[in-house]
């Protein structure tokens, strides 16, 4: 059985898996399905638009959803983790030379799924991995949750 991270970020896979796929594809896929349904293909193309637009609407609602938590812990676990010798304390950026300070992250435009992501995966040969031994979800969320209080 999944844990409801772990089936929000299922859903958020296959929305991108959908997403990169040859959209045409799958619309004709679904088009060739309604021809054996009675209907005027004008009702069918409708039809089938729909059922696209709920699809995708779904999945972005799904990817976009706030973590739960108290942002009042976000800045403890910020600084305990030591995010702060290259954000800043106020994840403004740090003090320190271009190439070791880090971005500003307060009031992230990310949603939480990219958030996360980049923590477990950042892909950059300056910042850490954080994976759940040295940040779990709830507190990578209540992180999220008090960088979205902060003003840039």
């Amino acid at each position: 059985m999944y844990d409801e991270n772990q089936f929000q970020q299922l859903v958020c896979k296959i929305g991108r898996d959908l997403y990169n796929m040859n959209i045409r594809k799958l619309i004709i896929s679904k088009y060739k399905t309604l021809q054996g349904i009675a209907m005027s293909s004008n009702k069918k193309r409708l039809l089938l638009l729909v059922f696209i637009f709920f699809c995708f609407q779904s999945l972005i609602a799904a990817c976009n959803r706030l973590p739960e938590g108290d942002p009042a812990n976000g800045k403890r676990w910020f600084i305990l983790n030591r995010c702060f010798g290259c954000h800043g304390e106020d994840a403004l950026g740090g003090d320190g030379p271009a190439i070791t300070r880090g971005p500003v992250i307060a009031g992230t435009k990310l949603s939480f799924y990219t958030f996360r992501r980049k923590l477990r995966n950042p892909h950059s040969g300056i910042m850490p991995t954080f994976d759940e031994s040295k940040i779990s979800d709830k507190e990578a969320g209540e992180i999220y949750l008090w960088l979205q209080e902060l003003k840039k």
